[in-house]
């Protein structure tokens, strides 16, 4: 009787273990894919505030030349 009362505790703990590497597994994937997300629109951020700088500072350019003579 004894045999089958540690064997089934045994089998409920090997089954919690595998969830619980199933489920780590799963959440360190989910890190990853938001961390490369955020990292996607960091690099799309800066792109745009670059190209923002590029067409202030030519649009100054555009301006400055008539002054200079």
């Amino acid at each position: 009787m004894w045999k089958i009362i540690v064997i089934i505790t045994l089998f409920i703990g090997g089954c919690y273990l595998v969830f619980r590497i199933i489920n780590n597994i799963l959440t360190d994937r989910k890190k990853t894919d938001d961390k490369k997300l955020s990292k996607e629109v960091a690099e799309e951020m800066a792109k745009k505030i670059v190209q923002d700088a590029r067409m202030q500072r030519q649009s100054r350019n555009v301006d400055d030349e008539p002054r200079i003579k």
